[in-house]
């Protein structure tokens, strides 16, 4: 049987929805909002990132086949709240240290300074703000969504 290493990386506070209010002078229905899209994206981010079998070989380079990551990393739990690292033990000194990134990698993303920058950068904070917010012209511009409304009623 092979190996298998957990690590929690539930997160139970994510982001002030008075910090947003008072950057953008939203209401707190959008602020709130603009929190649970940026939890969601990074917890997608954080998953697609964390899943990669290119980052899994750059953590464990001893553990390949073929060019191929024998450690696999996938999600459980009921929000995905559990990452089961499969191929290693919980005491090998390449998944503490894999452990430790990943912890770093949870406090980033759960910062203000993180958090913020997501909103701010896909235009969250905007009352008629949608999860994917942007379109692209076929000159190759992006436009946000909310921002293409405000133009219209002008």
């Amino acid at each position: 049987m092979l190996d298998s290493a957990k690590i929690s990386v539930k997160v139970y506070n994510f982001g002030d929805s008075k910090t947003v209010i008072e950057k953008f002078n939203c209401s707190e229905t959008q602020a709130m909002k603009a929190l649970e899209y940026t939890f969601d994206s990074s917890q997608r981010e954080f998953w697609d990132y964390w899943t990669d079998s290119d980052n899994l070989k750059d953590y464990f380079p001893t553990r390949l086949i073929n060019g191929k990551p024998m450690v696999h990393v996938s999600q459980e739990g009921r929000s995905g709240g559990w990452m089961i690292v499969d191929g290693i033990s919980e005491e090998d000194n390449d998944f503490q240290d894999f452990k430790k990134d990943v912890m770093e990698d949870i406090k980033w993303r759960c910062s203000e300074e993180c958090i913020l920058d997501a909103i701010e950068a896909n235009c969250w904070w905007e009352e008629s703000a949608k999860e994917y917010n942007f379109i692209t012209d076929r000159w190759e511009r992006n436009y946000s969504v909310s921002s293409l409304k405000v133009m219209a009623t002008i």
